[in-house]
């Protein structure tokens, strides 16, 4: 992949993400909006595998990757994310947890696969040392939109922690859009119920 066509993807990533955030913030959607949202996007990726639908095959050609069997898997499972977040916690941790993956996890890939030198032994990804620091950096000032500074640094870094680490169910990896935020806002959830 280039560095323009991951960039381009990472960016559509970030602004995405920062509308949801910013729609959920405002209180123009909840938690029934993003089940619309994702039961549409859903059936628009389902359609999409058969049909071609003029706007989102243009969005996929310019922001899926080739081979991509599961089209708009990250946008699906973003909403997905944010949809469990915002049930399961609080509005502030769970725009907290959404931020760690928004900014978090596109600063991360970006700088770890096209500047990183330092490999991270824990993945076989394009995944290095200096994009998990940066991409802590950015979500941790992401976060700390929404909560105060110890939640917005051990969510931020736990959720980084958790992007760079593969996770598998039945053999298949499971989506960092699925499990960074609910890391994020389990352990943010976890410090500010019980240790603070």
């Amino acid at each position: 992949m280039s560095y323009r066509f991951e960039l381009r993807r990472k960016l559509f990533h970030m602004c995405f993400g920062s509308v949801i955030v910013a729609l959920l913030y405002s209180g123009v959607f909840n938690a029934w909006h993003l089940f619309v949202l994702l039961v549409f996007g859903g059936l628009l990726s389902l359609v999409s595998t058969r049909v071609n639908i003029p706007i989102v095959a243009w969005f996929l050609y310019r922001f899926e990757r080739e081979g991509e069997t599961f089209p708009g898997r990250g946008p699906i499972f973003f909403v997905f994310s944010a949809l469990l977040v915002v049930q399961l916690f609080d509005m502030s941790i769970a725009l907290a947890s959404l931020m760690v993956l928004t900014l978090g996890d596109p600063i991360a890939h970006l700088v770890g696969k096209f500047f990183g030198r330092l490999k991270n032994v824990y993945t076989t990804a394009h995944k290095n040392i200096e994009g998990m620091l940066l991409g802590f950096i950015v979500a941790f000032l992401g976060a700390w939109l929404f909560v105060d500074p110890l939640l917005a640094f051990l969510g931020a870094f736990f959720g980084m922690f958790a992007e760079v680490i593969e996770f598998q169910l039945n053999k298949k990896h499971v989506d960092d859009n699925l499990i960074v935020p609910l890391v994020a806002a389990t352990v943010m959830y976890i410090v500010r119920t019980y240790l603070i």
